[in-house]
């Protein structure tokens, strides 16, 4: 079941969508292919994914929220510039309102045992995807999200990493290694959605991607 759905328009031609997710998988994506986010064991998250006005599809999508405590969106607003605001309450000691780079955590006055309300902002831009192109590795980023002739991963210079482009079944389509920035050609890979799995001295991480 997901409830508390929410959508606003964003000022290059796309729209945000938020929701909560509470057991199970949720398809993101509307029409055929898939891309599904699920919330932590046990507990509601909430989702934000943003869609091109123009056919409905997909561009990006996360899930907000740690692996405790409820996090619960109510409500969205966008302006011209394609920012948006995301308020909402968190039943948790601290709420990470930003999952894929630094995290920025705020912190319930009251614990577990209380509600606190949270406001967040955030941006997309038009060559990025914005939320889902970073990782949490030391600033790893890949653009552009949708993917179209090339997809470059960059970062810290010279960090030394491994990059698997893996379809929605999990199956590897590309890799490279070596120091960043590295570039992926990416011009005969279907459109639909993919992960990006990083692996380097710093950790390994999975970043959501889209082929135009």
């Amino acid at each position: 079941m997901n409830t508390r759905e929410s959508t606003a328009m964003v000022g290059d031609d796309h729209f945000v969508f938020v929701g909560e997710l509470s057991f199970g998988t949720y398809d993101m994506v509307i029409g055929p292919g898939t891309f599904n986010l699920q919330p932590n064991s046990g507990v509601l998250d909430l989702f934000v994914a943003r869609y091109a006005w123009s056919d409905l599809s997909l561009t990006s999508a996360m899930r907000v929220g740690g692996s405790t405590g409820s996090d619960l969106p109510q409500g969205v607003a966008s302006n011209a510039a394609g920012q948006f605001l995301i308020g909402g309450n968190f039943k948790t000691t601290a709420l990470n309102v930003n999952p894929q780079g630094t995290a920025v955590n705020l912190a319930n006055a009251g614990g577990n045992s209380a509600s606190d309300a949270f406001c967040a902002r955030y941006a997309y831009s038009a060559s990025t995807a914005g939320i889902s192109d970073q990782s949490r590795i030391n600033g790893l980023r890949c653009y552009p999200n949708p993917m179209r002739e090339s997809l470059v991963i960059n970062g810290p210079p010279s960090l030394l990493v491994r990059v698997d482009l893996l379809d929605m079944a999990g199956r590897v389509v590309l890799n490279a290694k070596g120091a960043l920035p590295l570039t992926l050609d990416v011009s005969d890979v279907s459109p639909g959605a993919y992960h990006m799995r990083s692996i380097s001295p710093e950790g390994s991480d999975v970043i959501a991607l889209l082929k135009d």
